[in-house]
């Protein structure tokens, strides 16, 4: 799936990880593979920097990728390639169940609504103060309350919906890193 991912424009087809007729035309028609191997590369290592394992297996990943992108690069470009390491305990796997989550936005769904809510009750009250206003001195209080309210509640709407677009925008990070996008 990476190298149709690297592969990319030339490879038009759906990322499914099978190597066909067209994988292979389009591997056929790159005629830079010091650079694919760097992009398949870096793909490595942004999946696995989004792994929640990182933390304990990251030094010796990165340091495997960075000798795999070495080795491979080497073949590329007509070099002999440096002898592979081998580390006892070296064999951590990574896997996608072992990923990061998601943010959720149910904080920014929360903070939206309540700011839509809020900016509903600063228009009550803004009603209600001018229907007391003859009546008493307690209309300049409920003008200062409504502004506070619609203040707030636009804040807290604004902040709901900056954090929806955070939120999905590393949502959609995390899946192009996970190889989990649709192409």
């Amino acid at each position: 799936m990476w190298l149709q991912q690297a592969l990319r424009p030339a490879y038009t087809g759906r990322i499914d990880g099978v190597l066909g007729m067209g994988t292979l035309a389009a591997l056929k028609a790159d005629k830079n593979n010091d650079a694919l191997i760097d992009r398949i590369c870096s793909a490595r290592m942004a999946f696995l920097k989004h792994l929640s394992t990182f933390g304990t297996f990251g030094r010796g990943w990165t340091a495997r990728v960075a000798e795999v992108r070495a080795i491979g690069q080497a073949w590329a470009t007509g070099q002999v390639p440096q002898a592979a390491n081998f580390v006892d305990g070296g064999q951590a796997k990574a896997f996608v169940d072992d990923a990061n989550a998601a943010p959720s936005t149910a904080p920014a769904d929360l903070a939206t609504g309540a700011g839509t809510g809020g900016l509903g009750l600063s228009g009550y009250l803004y009603d209600l103060q001018n229907q007391l206003s003859p009546l008493s001195y307690t209309s300049e209080w409920i003008g200062k309350v409504v502004v506070v309210v619609a203040l707030a509640s636009a804040v807290l709407a604004i902040g709901g919906l900056g954090y929806r677009w955070y939120a999905n925008r590393k949502a959609k990070r995390l899946a192009a890193a996970l190889g989990t996008a649709p192409a």
